[in-house]
C-alpha cells in the first residue's frame, strides 16, 4: 500500500471516523466549535462528506448544533451524569451481590471471555465496541439476580445512561485498563467467594471509579461538578 493510500470506504464513512476519533481522544473537546472548512482542510477532503458526517454523529449524539453558533461537540450535562452514575453504583452493586451465588462457572467463563475482548477494544481505541461489551459484562453477571424490582430499577437507569453518556466516551477509553482489572477482580472474587459482601463493595466502587474519572476530567466541560450521592447498601436477594 503507497504510503499516503486512503483507507477503504466512502468520503462520508472517513470524514465520520475522522471526527469521531478527534472527539474520543479529546482532540475536539466538548463544546469544541467544528468549523466544516477547517476540518476538511485538516483531512484533505471536501465539505460534503464532512457535513454528513456531522448530521451522522448528531444522530448518535456526539454532535449538536445549536441555533447561529453551528455544530459542537456535544456537552456533558453533569448533573445529569453524575446522579444517574451514583444510582446505577448502587443498583449494580447490589444487583450483582444478589446474583452471585447463582452465577456458574459458564457464566464466569463468558464474562471472562467478554473482559478479554474488551482489552483488545482498548487496544484499537474502540470506544463503542468497548462499552457494548462491558454492557454485556455487567448485564451476564446481573442477569441471576433473584429481585425483579431491583432489576427493573437498574433497566431503567441505565436506559438513561445510554442518552447522556457520549460526551464521556473518551475519558472511559483513557481509563479503560484499570475498568477491565476491575472486572479480573470481580470476576476472582466470583469464582472464589460468591457471597463474599466484598462482591458488592466492589461492584460498586468499580462504577464510583468510572464517575470518579469523568470528574477529574471534568474541567473539559467547562461546567460546575455537582457533589455525588451517598452510596449505600441495597438487600438484593429478596425475589
Amino acid at each position: 500500500m503507497k504510503k499516503n493510500a486512503r483507507p477503504l470506504g466512502t468520503k462520508t464513512s472517513q470524514a465520520y471516523e475522522y471526527v469521531k476519533r478527534r472527539i474520543l481522544d479529546g482532540t475536539y473537546a466538548p463544546g469544541y466549535r467544528l468549523v466544516l472548512e477547517n476540518i476538511s482542510r485538516e483531512a484533505d477532503m471536501s465539505q460534503l462528506p464532512v457535513r454528513e458526517a456531522l448530521r451522522r454523529l448528531e444522530a448518535e449524539g456526539y454532535v449538536a448544533y445549536k441555533h447561529n453558533a453551528g455544530a459542537r461537540v456535544a456537552e456533558l450535562d453533569p448533573a445529569a451524569y453524575e446522579s444517574t452514575q451514583a444510582v446505577i453504583a448502587v443498583l449494580e452493586g447490589a444487583a450483582t451481590a444478589g446474583a452471585a451465588p447463582y452465577v456458574t462457572p459458564e457464566v464466569i467463563r463468558q464474562a471472562d471471555e467478554l473482559n478479554q475482548e474488551m482489552r483488545r477494544r482498548r487496544e484499537l481505541f474502540d470506544a463503542e465496541g468497548f462499552m457494548d461489551l462491558n454492557a454485556q459484562f455487567h448485564d451476564l453477571l446481573c442477569a441471576p439476580c433473584p429481585n425483579g424490582h431491583l432489576m427493573e430499577l437498574l433497566e431503567s437507569e441505565r436506559s438513561r445512561m445510554a442518552l447522556i453518556r457520549k460526551p464521556t466516551l473518551g475519558i472511559v477509553m483513557r481509563h479503560a485498563a484499570e475498568f477491565v482489572e476491575d472486572h479480573d477482580r470481580l470476576l476472582e472474587l466470583l469464582r472464589t467467594s460468591p457471597r463474599s459482601p466484598e462482591i458488592q463493595l466492589l461492584a460498586q466502587a468499580h462504577k464510583r471509579r468510572i464517575l470518579e474519572a469523568v470528574q477529574t476530567e471534568a474541567v473539559a466541560f467547562h461546567l460546575p461538578r455537582p457533589a455525588t450521592a451517598e452510596l449505600v447498601e441495597i438487600e438484593a436477594r429478596t425475589p
